[in-house]
Parts: structure tokens; sequence; C-alpha cells
């Protein structure tokens, strides 16, 4: 792979583009480098010195740091990198100091000479060179080999990593710290590299082949383009075991802090509750059930409250529609969930118990937890779908999670065409239940100090509730909102909802008549369903 398209590369996926994104990420691959090599080096095996996956995405992920860092500190491409490191090198063998002496005597002759005989091609051609051009050039300075190199690797590494925080140290800090060289920054990102190069010709890698796998990997996530084709796509199942490609799901609470879905004025599943010693929400986690669903077209849960199972394919309803992969499902949502709760509370450590949005950007969904969940769904077909449409997933359904906790009801809809999840507060199930409450209010049509007729209708639902004592403020506690300007939602609070739930209203109905040309009369009717 070219060195100047990889740097072009790491210029489009590099939404941060700041200097200390980069050197903390820089700090943080390099403890994932140490982790992966350690464990190979502890494992006692013959082996070591074979890789895994571990050992050929981290150093991956390092080199695209280190390239972040060159870009974000002076504009420096990694070409300049690469040739300013051979350079030095050069001049570093060629020199007659006490400390290339030392350098040079540790150096193969044979390795030396062809060094230097390579070098003054690869510095006139570098502007075209590819990783390995340089892997190749760069190994042959390498004093030792197998195990004592790589252990060299990690120590020369960490001293590195120091160098480049020096620009963090006030000046002070400086004179207490003169054992840490202040060299440019290219030179530091060149021994790194330098030391990547190693790590990974110890191993047996081609660093040509390290940077492709980083650049498959950043592109699931940060490289947009057409979403994986819904799972249900195939003509082979009839319509009626597809998902709706558009659907409203409305979600409200209830008593005891239960959550009931409702799709088609029908319930969608049972009654949850957090199953938890707090409230933390946990009863609406079923958005991210349907976040799955619109952004994925993937969700074995929703697939069956919906009796939309895929029949006409035994293996389909019996692998991807089955038990097994519902749990799993469950399971996943419930570790995304408890990895949300640890980055908020990282963000915000005295937080209480304060109703907090879970991934509240896009940074908190990291490349950790999108692994996780790749390796969750291996076996299902849900694997296909990239990082991106995973990310899109978590972030827009645990927005939705956090005003449904906040509100406690909501109206979620779903396109799977556009691939969105939308909320809105307000709530019309058009439930055809028995009738729980009935309630009236009358008022003079020309009375002023209600317009638009709300107040009236909520003397009509307080008539119902049998409040008969509300002042002002329970006045505040009803929010009356118009759907598709037609019919009327009711969002109520408080003692105004304790009410509905004790008398086991979902819903109001209301209807508005005028009796004659002075009077105005309401009626609210209480639907009932119980949790």
């Amino acid at each position: 792979m070219k060195v100047s398209a990889y740097d072009e590369f790491v210029q489009r996926t590099d939404k941060a583009k700041n200097f200390d994104v980069a050197l903390y990420g820089i700090s943080g691959e390099l403890g994932s480098v140490v982790s992966a090599v350690k464990r190979r080096l502890i494992s006692g095996d013959d082996d070591w010195d074979k890789p895994n996956e571990e050992i050929i995405e981290e150093p991956g992920d390092l080199i695209w740091y280190c390239t972040s860092a060159a870009q974000t500190s002076n504009g420096i491409k990694l070409n300049d990198i690469f040739r300013k490191n051979i350079i030095n090198l050069q001049e570093k063998i060629k020199s007659s100091g006490k400390q290339a002496w030392e350098f040079g005597k540790t150096l193969n002759p044979k390795k030396r000479a062809r060094f230097l005989k390579s070098t003054p091609d690869f510095i006139v051609l570098s502007q075209d060179m590819e990783f390995d051009d340089y892997q190749n050039i760069a190994f042959l300075t390498a004093r030792t080999k197998g195990k004592k190199l790589v252990e060299i690797c990690l120590a020369v590494l960490s001293r590195h990593c120091a160098e480049l925080f020096h620009v963090k140290l006030p000046d002070f800090e400086h004179e207490l710290n003169k054992g840490l060289e202040n060299r440019p920054a290219e030179d530091v990102l060149g021994d790194i590299v330098w030391h990547i190069a190693a790590i990974a010709s110890v191993y047996g890698l081609s660093l040509n082949g390290v940077v492709e796998a980083n650049k498959k990997k950043v592109s699931r996530r940060h490289v947009r383009g057409e979403p994986t084709p819904l799972y249900d796509e195939d003509d082979h199942f009839p319509e009626a075991q597809r998902f709706p490609r558009r659907m409203t799901v409305n979600i409200l609470s209830g008593p005891n802090n239960q959550e009931q879905m409702y799709i088609n004025r029908r319930r969608l599943g049972d009654p949850l509750t957090d199953n938890a010693r707090k409230d933390d929400g946990y009863r609406f986690h079923d958005v991210i059930h349907l976040a799955f669903v619109a952004k994925l077209g993937w969700s074995p849960v929703i697939r069956k409250l919906l009796g939309r199972k895929r029949k006409a394919d035994p293996k389909t309803d019996e692998v991807e529609d089955g038990a097994r992969a519902q749990i799993m499902e469950e399971a996943l949502i419930n570790a995304i969930h408890a990895e949300g709760v640890r980055q908020a509370k990282m963000r915000t450590p005295s937080n209480g118990n304060k109703n907090i949005r879970l991934f509240a950007t896009r940074e908190e969904i990291s490349f950790q937890l999108l692994k996780v969940i790749e390796n969750f769904v291996r076996e299902n077909e849900v694997s296909e779908s990239k990082y991106w449409e995973w990310e899109d997933a978590i972030y827009d359904g645990f927005a939705i999670f956090y005003e449904l906790h906040e509100r406690g009801q909501g109206t979620v809809t779903l396109d799977l065409a556009r691939r969105t999840i939308e909320y809105q507060p307000l709530v019309h199930i058009g439930l055809s239940g028995p009738v729980a409450a009935l309630g009236s209010a009358a008022s003079d049509a020309e009375t002023r100090d209600d317009p638009t007729g709300q107040r009236l209708i909520k003397r009509a639902i307080f008539d119902a509730l049998s409040i008969q004592d509300a002042c002002e403020r329970d006045f505040e506690l009803i929010d009356i909102g118009e759907i598709d300007g037609s019919e009327i939602a009711v969002t109520t609070r408080g003692r105004v909802r304790q009410a509905m739930w004790d008398q086991a209203i979902v819903e109001f109905r209301v209807t508005v008549a005028q009796s004659g040309r002075k009077h105005i009369l309401c009626t609210a009717i209480g639907i009932g369903d119980t949790f």
C-alpha cells in the first residue's frame, strides 16, 4: 500500500483533527500494543512469534494515530516522516561520534552496507514508496533479533511516547525533566514507526498488510456508503414475514415503573420493569431493539413480538429468529447499556440519581465496544452490518432512551427505507379498550381566558379522574397536543398521572361540541388497559 494513499485516508477519516487527541491516542494504542505483545511473550508457547489478530490490529491503530499526529502538528506527510527517519539513521551510521560508533559496531556489516547503498535511491523515490519499502530498508538497521528485539522495542516505544508529551510540560517541568529529550515531533514519530516496523518484522508481518487491515477496520466505521441490505429483503420471504417498512410505536409508563409498547392500537409485548434496585430506566430498553430494526433491519426480539418470524425458511427461522438469537440480542443490549453507564459515570462522576444521557457523544462508542459487538454476532446474519451502522443504532437509540426515561412516554417512528428512527413526546394510541372513566366540562363560548379550549379539556379530564380540588399548578401537569391535526394527545405528570394509573387509564379520547350559540361542552373518556 502506498504511504501517500494511507496518509490521505487518515486525513479523510480523522474526525477530530486535533493533535492532543492524536497524542493521547498514541499513548493509549501504545499500551494496547504492549498488552498484545506481552500476552504472546508470556504465553509459554514455542510459537510466541506467530501473529494473532491483536498483533496485526494494534500496531495498525498506532500507525493511524502517528499519521494523525504528524498531520495535526505541522501538516507533515507520512512519507516525510519515513524519509527523515532513514536520513537520521544514515547520518548516525556515517558520523564519527561515540554514539555513532556504538551504534555502528552492533550492526551486521553486510546489512550495514546494503542499507547505505539503498539509502540514496530510497530518499529520491520516497514520495512514491509503499510501507514495505520503508520496512525493508529500516529493518536492515536492527541491532538484535527475536524476542530480545521485541522487548527492546516495547521499552523504547514507551520512552518515545514520553518525548511526544514533552510539549505538554510547563517550563519549570522542563528543568526538572532534563532527561526527557525535546526533539522535533517528526523525528520522534519516525522512531516510533521504526520500532513498530521492527515488531511487525519479528512477527513475519508485512507493514503493507498491517495498514491494509487498519484501513479496512477504520473504513467499517468512518467510510459511509450504502447501508447493508435488509436481512428480510429476499423475495423468498412473503411480506407477512418481513418487518413493516414503516412503523409507529407508542411507549407509555405505567404504575410501579412499568413500560408498555403499543403498535396498531394493540399491545406489543408484555409490560417491563427495570429489574433493578434503582430506577435506571432499563424498562425503556425496547427502544434499542427498535433502533436495531431501523438502522440494521435486524431484531429477533421485535420480529417475534410482531409475529413475523421467517418461517418460509426453517433454518432461518431456527437460527436467525429463534430463541438463541433472541437471548443473544438481549445480552448484547445489556452489555451495551452497561458500557454506556460506565462511560457516563466517568463523564459525570457526581450526578447522583439524575437521569443522564448514555453515549452522549459518538466518541464514547469505542472501537473496543464495536469489536465486542462483532464477536457477539459473529455467527449471525447481522455480522454483515458495518461499524458505522451499529454506531448509528447505539447513538440514536440511546438518545431516545434518554427522552423516554425523562418524559415517561413517547411515540417512536421507524422508516426502514430511510434507516431512520425518530421520537416525539406526544402519544396517541387510539386504543380500543374499555371505558374506565368519563368526565365533562362546559364553558361559555365567548370565554376569553381559554381561546384554544385547552383549559376546558383539562377540566373535563379532572372530572373524569375525580380530581375536585384542582389548583392552578395541577393545570400545568397536563399537556394537550394535536396529532395529524385531528386527534388530541394528552400528556400528564405528577398526581394527575398517578390518578390515571390508579384507574388503569392509558389515554383519553376527547370530544368538543358547541351547544347553541354560547356554550361549549367537552367530554373526556378515559380508555383503560391494565398493566
